[in-house]
């Protein structure tokens, strides 16, 4: 399957099995900033305004991605653990 063949170049949303919907390059946003995660000191600006934003991803993520591929990034793989829908909360 192709690209154009979920999601045309004149939509934004693609809706998923559960119901919900996924914005067009969610995906690509997701696995940009666990790269930005991994090369970042923890305790910058930047390390905190992009766990941020992966949070924000999480649940789209956990619906779809993450239900077929293991995150290696330990730093990530906490993240999910510690806020995704499985944690403790």
């Amino acid at each position: 399957m192709k690209a154009e063949d979920i999601l045309a170049d004149n939509e934004n949303f693609v809706a998923l099995a559960n119901g919900g919907k996924i914005r067009k390059g969610s995906m690509a946003a997701f696995i940009a900033n666990i790269e930005i995660i991994d090369n970042q000191p923890m305790g910058s600006l930047k390390y905190q305004e992009v766990v941020a934003d992966l949070k924000t991803l999480l649940p789209v993520c956990e619906s779809g991605l993450l239900k077929h591929f293991e995150v290696k990034s330990p730093r990530v793989r906490n993240i999910i653990e510690t806020y995704g829908s499985n944690s403790r909360d």
